[in-house]
């Protein structure tokens, strides 16, 4: 196996070990974390990288697009295309158990055990308006149990690992599964831990493509096709009081045909191709002077930022100055 020398920084898990891509690239490589790397691998939750003048690889988890003058790869959820460069790869393939349950979701045939109603766990109370909006309407029809830090009625904080909040969502009907924001491409884990949990996800979020399109339509109710949330509320009122219809809706599949096979075989010759060309081959953004010029200028602007707090106002005023 080819040995490769790699760094994980700006991460939101500082665990090289468990980082899911150094798992994906162990498989195929022989990988070792190093100090003086050939690859960093990074996210979007600091500016480590730019200390590092090797191939940059970038993970979005959030919803941000790359900067191509920075990296030279990019992992994200933008539906855009870029050569070599990018991919398009949702958060929830993060979170494999969660993502191998909802595969096995179709298969429940029977739901006695469903004796609570919806469950709402978000603890970021401040990033979407119409999530917040639909708990309080919802909430009027039947009592929905708010398990996170944004609107909570059970009296307790759920921890967010995937099995704490599994094993209390898998009792309920319906979970509400609003993204953060509406963004085409945008998808995080929301809505498989929704089905991984055996749950009907009411969903709300990419309007165009949900689940970067692979997802099948029967299978959640998606708060963009109605008009309002009174046209929603009567499909949700159907589900819950007739134990059929709920239960074939519960028995359909997550995905469409071969989606989840064909997103990982893409990602992994997304890996292959940065990782077996020669180093100096694979670089992406020194093509020119200008990206020189420019990676030079953005890493010397995000190195005085990321320090700002230690500066005083003169130093400050010499910086603007200049």
């Amino acid at each position: 196996m080819k040995q490769i020398k790699v760094k994980v920084v700006d991460w939101w898990d500082d665990s090289f070990d468990n980082n899911f891509i150094i798992k994906k690239l162990r498989k195929r490589f022989q990988v070792i974390e190093s100090e003086d790397p050939d690859y960093i691998i990074y996210s979007v939750f600091g500016y480590r990288h730019l200390d590092y003048d090797c191939i940059r690889i970038l993970f979005i988890g959030e919803n941000i697009s790359p900067d191509f003058n920075i990296c030279d790869y990019a992992i994200g959820m933008n539906h855009i295309k870029f050569d070599d460069r990018y991919i398009y790869y949702p958060l929830f393939f993060m979170y494999e158990k969660d993502l191998n349950r909802a595969l096995e979701k179709h298969k429940i045939n029977n739901i006695s055990h469903k004796t609570k109603f919806c469950n709402y766990i978000f603890s970021n109370t401040k990033s979407s308006k119409i999530r917040g909006d639909f708990f309080d309407f919802l909430n009027k029809y039947k009592k929905v149990d708010s398990a996170g830090k944004d609107r909570n009625n059970i009296n307790k904080i759920l921890p967010m690992e995937e099995d704490a909040k599994y094993n209390f969502m898998k009792n309920y009907k319906f979970s509400i599964a609003f993204e953060n924001s509406s963004t085409n491409g945008y998808c995080t884990e929301k809505i498989i831990q929704a089905f991984a949990a055996g749950t009907i996800p009411i969903y709300w979020g990419d309007k165009h493509h949900p689940i970067g399109g692979g997802i099948n339509k029967k299978s959640f109710i998606n708060i963009n096709d109605y008009d309002d949330f009174g046209d929603a509320l009567e499909s949700i009122k159907i589900l819950d009081n007739n134990d059929e219809k709920y239960l074939k809706m519960l028995q359909e599949k997550v995905f469409i045909d071969d989606y989840i096979e064909e997103k990982n075989k893409e990602f992994d010759n997304f890996i292959d191709n940065i990782f077996n060309q020669k180093i100096d081959k694979a670089f992406r953004r020194k093509n020119d002077s200008w990206y020189k010029i420019y990676n030079k200028n953005y890493t010397k602007a995000f190195k005085i930022l990321r320090n700002i707090k230690k500066l005083n106002i003169s130093n400050i005023k010499k910086i603007f100055k200049k």
